[in-house]
């Protein structure tokens, strides 16, 4: 089954190959939704490897998703679709509660293993 990931960073050790390629684009959040649609569309699994509660929360308002706060280690599988969502102003150290969208950077990114 085809899955879209939602992730905070993109962690290289996640896959597990000598050679790959990474190809990520800057998205507006209008655009994002707009690819979430199709994905539901094609029956897609979503799954989330985020743990900050504020930030998912925020993505299931947006998106109407029914994402889970995650902080289980995220393994590439084939094909896998990545959206990577990070706070625009990060604060380091301090909990930060996300209220709005375009509090948030999206990032999607394939993979190709060669």
């Amino acid at each position: 089954m085809n899955r879209v990931v939602f992730l905070n960073a993109l962690p290289l050790n996640a896959i597990e190959a000598n050679s790959f390629t990474i190809t990520i684009h800057k998205t507006p959040p209008a655009i994002m939704k707009k690819w979430i649609l199709f994905f539901k569309m094609h029956n897609f699994k979503f799954e989330c490897f985020i743990r900050h509660k504020s930030t998912v929360e925020l993505l299931n308002r947006e998106f109407e998703l029914n994402l889970e706060p995650s902080s289980e280690t995220y393994r590439y599988e084939n094909n896998d679709k990545l959206i990577i969502v990070t706070l625009k102003s990060p604060q380091r150290g301090r909990e930060v509660e996300v209220k709005d969208i375009n509090d948030l950077d999206f990032y999607y990114a394939t993979i190709n293993v060669w």
